[in-house]
């Protein structure tokens, strides 16, 4: 039987009120509304939709609970029960419920919008993508539509394409926060630093932002900043260390993070924790086709010695360092012992690179249409016993795939430089003793499965070259050359002005440094003549093809190693290249890397434990040639003998460590690994 109620002035009331956008205002009206019905429809929405945009989600839902309990057929009730569902975390509820909304009014764009984002929290990304779309064909002025097609192309890398979507819902909605954030962030994915940098950097000085807003604002200020070499703000890295201290919803990614002079262990295990634990939110939904998730846990009863199914997770089975590094490993997996899977998203293009990655796995499984629940899914019908996550926070994560237990083991390595912070999310962190000694445990929730030597592959993808002379690469002839070819991001004051002390002491020396915008040349040459060097004594290397890149490293003298966030791959390629490396010890396994793979190439003298012995070491080589060509005999030598380039063992060291974790897991447990040269 339907109820019926007369109008009354309150109904009235709440009907103005949410016409004109005022839900500050509803819940009196709504309570005294439903103090005379305690049933009332629209007084049951209106104090919910009150209660939302309060951000007591649950207290609405009980409210939308009955309501829809009680109004089956009511389309709003659906969807405000969709929206404090998917704010609680429970993103497989919530999109039932938008869906019971459509089917009761489909021609509600506002409900395909509210169903974009429940998606986009699965990661079902292809999806949510082509909800927005209906949704902007029937309301093209829906902001929020706009918003979330904008985020979800961003998650896929369509960079371009998301800058557009979140600039049209910044136009359509000016008061929009969370638009603005998204375009400042996507301004710098497309390398458009200084503008993303002065858009930050004019909203947080002018326009009265609460604490929450600067809070969230400040992080993508510094990293645009960082970007263009722009340190003029000298308090931005103790202000991010801050935030990340006062454990925010979700706080800065770790990832950028990382690169932040002075951060510690601990300050980024908690900060992955807060970040992790709001990305995740939501993320462990149902899956999308209905059907009831598989366990993934083996019988402890499970052969040990049984061939193994390892799983590798990655947006980056394509032309980038991290593929660069390890293809060579995936090559040389002992197949007798293990069948290697692929689970790849995003573009992937046509490179050579991807071209060998497809031949180098058992299975290639492209995942990019899959949500987080059903890509778990497939590695459990894959019967995947390992899992290693490669990407863990950087910024096209899918670590929520984790969160639905896809394999009776997983890892992380690689990829992201640190802890997850969300316990359980991964059994192992794959290191090795240099990065994470035994010691700095603590600092990472997952235990620590370590690498009898570098944890970084150092993989050959290029084809050699012929060097090419000083003079074609904007170098002069007699000079000695410093060298850095690491991103703009990593070039923090403090080592910039390490490098700028040493051109003072070797007047007759340069300091030639990789491709970097326009702009960050101009910064880093004012920042070099505000230490009294000469802008000339900069030069900037032009970008290259990989092959002629690499070809021309062996012109430095020098390489000096960025910190905190020390060299990677850019590490690796310069002691392939033969040209010797001054590492500096950082606390954190950012800052440790390089000094892994020094190790790794047989030159540990070449670490130095702080700024000042960085200093004296660099001083002194540039100061001794013979010195430097000794080292770089050392280097040409060690392609041959070095673990650093010895992807035969790196694979078969890794092929113990999994062995190792599949030995715990049979056991019923997890515990630290530590290998050891030489052990069988």
């Amino acid at each position: 039987m339907k109820r019926r109620f007369s109008s009354t002035t309150d109904e009235a009331q709440i009907a103005d009120l949410m016409a004109r956008g005022e839900f500050g205002q509803l819940a009196p009206v709504a309570m005294r509304l439903l103090g005379r019905t305690p049933d009332h429809p629209l007084g049951l929405k209106a104090l919910a939709v009150a209660h939302i945009t309060a951000g007591r989600h649950d207290a609405a839902l009980p409210l939308l609970q009955r309501g829809v309990k009680l109004y089956p057929g009511d389309a709003e009730m659906h969807s405000n029960r969709a929206i404090a569902l998917a704010a609680s975390g429970r993103s497989g509820e919530a999109l039932a419920s938008i869906d019971a909304a459509l089917a009761l009014a489909p021609q509600r764009a506002e409900f395909h919008a509210n169903r974009a984002e429940a998606l986009l929290r699965f990661g079902a990304l292809d999806a949510a993508i082509e909800s927005c779309r209906t949704a902007l064909l029937l309301a093209p002025q829906l902001a929020n539509a706009h918003n979330t097609l904008g985020a979800a192309l961003h998650r896929k890398r369509r960079f371009a394409e998301a800058l557009e979507a979140f600039q049209r819902a910044a136009q359509l909605n000016p008061e929009s926060f969370d638009a603005f954030v998204n375009f400042v962030v996507t301004l710098g994915d497309l390398g458009r630093f200084d503008e993303a940098a002065n858009c930050a950097r004019k909203v947080l000085d002018e326009a009265g932002l609460n604490q929450g807003e600067a809070d969230a604002l400040l992080p993508h200020l510094c990293a645009a900043e960082r970007g263009c070499c722009d340190w003029r703000r000298a308090d931005l890295p103790a202000s991010l260390r801050e935030l990340m201290r006062r454990r925010l919803d979700q706080g800065p990614e770790p990832f950028f993070m990382t690169h932040i002079e002075d951060i510690d262990r601990a300050t980024l295990r908690q900060g992955a924790e807060c970040y992790g634990q709001a990305y995740l939110k939501g993320a462990r939904g149902e899956r999308l086709d209905g059907g009831e998730s598989a366990s993934s846990a083996a019988a402890s009863a499970d052969d040990p010695l049984r061939p193994l199914r390892i799983g590798f997770l990655s947006a980056d089975f394509r032309a980038h360092p991290v593929s660069e590094l390890a293809v060579g490993i995936f090559e040389v997996f002992d197949r007798k012992e293990f069948t290697v899977h692929a689970y790849g998203y995003g573009p992937q293009g046509a490179s050579p690179l991807r071209r060998r990655l497809g031949a180098a796995f058992d299975v290639f499984r492209d995942i990019d249409a899959l949500s987080f629940a059903d890509a778990a899914e497939l590695m459990r019908r894959d019967r995947i016993d390992i899992l290693v996550d490669m990407n863990g926070w950087t910024k096209f994560s899918r670590s929520g795939i984790l969160a639905h237990a896809p394999a009776p083991v997983s890892a992380t390595w690689l990829g992201f430089p640190g802890t997850l912070g969300v316990p359980g999310l991964a059994d192992y962190l794959i290191s090795d003793t240099v990065v994470t000694p035994p010691d700095h445990a603590d600092g990472y929730v997952e235990h620590l499965a370590l690498m009898p030597q570098s944890y970084q592959p150092s993989s050959r993808v290029a084809q050699p070259q012929p060097l090419p002379k000083r003079g074609e690469a904007g170098l002069p002839d007699d000079a000695f050359v410093f060298c850095s070819f690491n991103q703009s991001v990593k070039i923090t004051p403090p080592a910039f002005g390490v490098w700028c002390e040493l051109l003072r002491r070797n007047p007759a020396a340069v300091l030639w440094l990789g491709f970097q915008s326009e702009v960050a040349q101009a910064n880093l040459r004012r920042e070099a003549q505000a230490q009294g060097i000469a802008a000339d004594r900069i030069v900037f290397a032009p970008w290259r093809e990989l092959a002629d890149h690499l070809a021309r490293l062996p012109l430095a003298d020098l390489a000096l190693d960025t910190f905190p966030y020390g060299s990677h791959t850019t590490g690796s390629d310069m002691l392939w290249a033969g040209v010797p490396m001054v590492a500096r010890l950082g606390n954190t396994f950012a800052g440790r890397v390089s000094a892994s793979v020094l190790h790794a190439a047989g030159l540990p003298e070449l670490i130095a434990g702080s700024d000042e012995d960085y200093l004296a070491l660099a001083d002194a080589l540039a100061k001794d040639p013979g010195r430097c060509r000794a080292l770089r005999d050392r280097l040409g030598a060690a392609r041959a003998s070095a673990p650093l380039f010895d992807t035969g063992r790196f694979g078969r060291d890794m092929g113990r460590l999994f062995r190792a974790m599949w030995r715990n897991h049979v056991s019923g447990r997890h515990a630290p690994i530590q290998l050891h040269p030489g052990d069988d």
